[in-house]
């Protein structure tokens, strides 16, 4: 369903992602806050990554998966349950926005998946004995690559014989300007 309503609650410029609180709940304070720290850290792409994490939280976790404002729910797998991936994201994405299938829409997965990543690399992890870093929990999204747009045909072109006769059908004079 695309929700044609417009939404003024200021998430395009706010990088501490306060209406997450004002829309969802109190109980979505742990994710805001994560975001809000990944967010401030991005130096370059900040907008789109802000509008990444918003779309990942309204229309995919809030709005498809709402018990997992608990963080770990997200990330712990479940026989026969919902279970985080990029097909099922990829899928709330063109079912509730109005984007297509292309290369905006894995920019969106990939941002994710880099904030999933930092977040299992600086909240859920421990040392190993060797000194490793040691994830609890595996990120459910992978980095994909992005929709190539070829801009070469993949057809033989004309032989350059045709080219000269179809220019003298055209312009039968010997001086004439083509």
């Amino acid at each position: 369903m695309i929700n044609n309503k417009i939404k003024y609650d200021g998430r395009s410029a706010d990088l501490t992602l306060q209406w997450l609180i004002k829309k969802h709940g109190e109980k979505w304070e742990v994710w805001r806050q994560y975001a809000e720290e990944w967010i401030t850290n991005q130096d370059v792409g900040q907008q789109s990554r802000l509008d990444s994490l918003c779309i990942f939280f309204d229309i995919y976790l809030a709005g498809k998966a709402p018990w997992t404002f608990d963080i770990t729910t997200f990330f712990e797998e479940r026989k026969n349950e919902w279970q985080a991936s990029n097909e099922d994201f990829m899928s709330a994405i063109l079912k509730n926005t109005k984007r297509g299938d292309n290369r905006h829409t894995v920019e969106i997965i990939n941002h994710i998946f880099y904030f999933i990543d930092w977040l299992l690399d600086t909240y859920f992890s421990e040392r190993g004995n060797n000194g490793n870093t040691l994830r609890l929990y595996t990120n459910p999204f992978k980095k994909q690559t992005g929709k190539k747009n070829f801009t070469e045909t993949v057809y033989n072109p004309l032989p350059y014989r045709y080219i000269c006769d179809l220019r003298h059908i055209l312009c039968p004079k010997p001086r004439g300007n083509f």
